[in-house]
């Protein structure tokens, strides 16, 4: 049985790695790049690289002495393949394998995390940190050495993260944090069922109050983020509004800079049709999210610490998309599937891999003692 599972699953990440070329080669023949796969190879240069940038390109620029762009993403998308398999095989089986096979199989992941892209460089260690995280909310012992272990190595893998992505390493930052203090304190029951919907209504209204609260109380941070980001993302759109420091300030658009952030305006799409292919990973990210966290939910209703530390745990997940992925892609369709693939470690694959640990020890997370 478990090397039928294992065969399952290796055969499903060899067909990704191949769909994960014909994606990468098309995404180059269409566009002409990558994202700054040109930079990152070390081929040309531009003042406006910051440190990560840096980082990433002193790491691919290795690969340069190859030559051609389409054998180093080959390379790089069989090494990236061999990772993922290594990683997530223990934690995929006939209860859950439907639902990771329609989150890897996504447009944005494949392009994203098997080519020269930051992405790529993050990506892999945000899993390796959240399995540690899953086994340290699951785990009784705080004081052995295997304790200890996980503690330095998560440590360690976020240092690596934020070399290469900066400021996106914050919510895996701040769930660092949000572990620990869910081993010590009881939360009462203050969530009496998980329910899906009206948690996530609840999320996008919190989001929105933080949101406008930064605007408001934090006039300055507030300008300079959003010059920054037009700098960073904004460009001459026809056909996609020009979002600026007053846009984001009329609550009424709100809602809207979350409809940007995952699809094209119809003329947007009439103009470059390809962008189905976005439309696509987000439809694809939204049903995974939301299969995800409601298979854990049914896990865990049953019991009263853990049903309170899941739903702070998704209540938190949700309004950084909210708050975060969801103003920062509304800027440019194209960056935005390539910043949210940050995301999905925490947003999708933490929730599945947890409750498969949690389903094969038949054990609620219990606070420790």
């Amino acid at each position: 049985m478990k090397r039928s599972l294992v065969n399952i699953s290796f055969s499903f990440f060899l067909i990704r790695y191949f769909s994960s070329i014909i994606f990468c080669f098309l995404t180059l023949y269409v566009t002409g790049r990558i994202g700054d796969i040109d930079f990152l190879l070390g081929l040309n240069d531009y003042a406006a690289a910051g440190t990560t940038s840096y980082v990433a390109r002193e790491i691919f620029s290795r690969f340069s002495f190859i030559g051609n762009r389409y054998i180093i993403v080959s390379l790089i998308a069989a090494i990236s393949s061999l990772l993922l398999f290594i990683l997530l095989k223990s934690f995929i089986d006939k209860k859950n394998i439907h639902i990771w096979q329609i989150t890897l199989m996504a447009p944005g992941l494949l392009i994203y995390t098997n080519s020269v892209t930051k992405e790529t460089l993050f990506i892999y260690p945000a899993i390796a940190y959240i399995i540690l995280e899953s086994f340290y909310l699951t785990g009784k012992n705080s004081k052995n050495l295997s304790f200890f272990l996980n503690l330095a190595l998560k440590i360690g893998l976020l240092f690596f993260m934020i070399s290469v992505r900066g400021d996106l390493t914050a919510p895996y930052i701040m769930l660092f944090f949000l572990c620990i203090i869910f081993r010590y304190i009881y939360f009462g029951n203050i969530f009496k069922n998980l329910q899906l919907k009206p948690l996530i209504i609840g999320c996008f209204f919190a989001s929105f109050i933080l949101s406008f609260a930064i605007i408001f109380f934090q006039e300055g941070y507030f300008t300079r983020t959003v010059s920054y980001l037009e700098a960073s993302f904004q460009y001459e759109n026809l056909f996609r509004p020009i979002i600026n420091d007053q846009f984001i300030r009329n609550p009424g658009n709100y809602l809207y800079m979350q409809y940007l952030s995952l699809f094209a305006t119809p003329l947007e799409l009439l103009n470059k049709p390809y962008k189905i292919s976005i439309i696509l990973d987000s439809l694809i990210l939204i049903y995974s999210f939301t299969k995800a966290w409601e298979s854990l939910f049914k896990l865990v209703n049953p019991y009263l610490n853990t049903r309170q530390i899941i739903a702070i745990l998704f209540s938190f997940i949700t309004i950084i998309y909210f708050s975060l992925y969801g103003i920062l892609g509304s800027y440019n369709l194209g960056s935005s599937q390539r910043l949210r693939t940050n995301y999905i470690p925490i947003a999708i694959i933490f929730p599945l891999v947890l409750e498969k640990i949690m389903r094969d020890k038949k054990l609620s997370i219990k606070s420790h003692s």
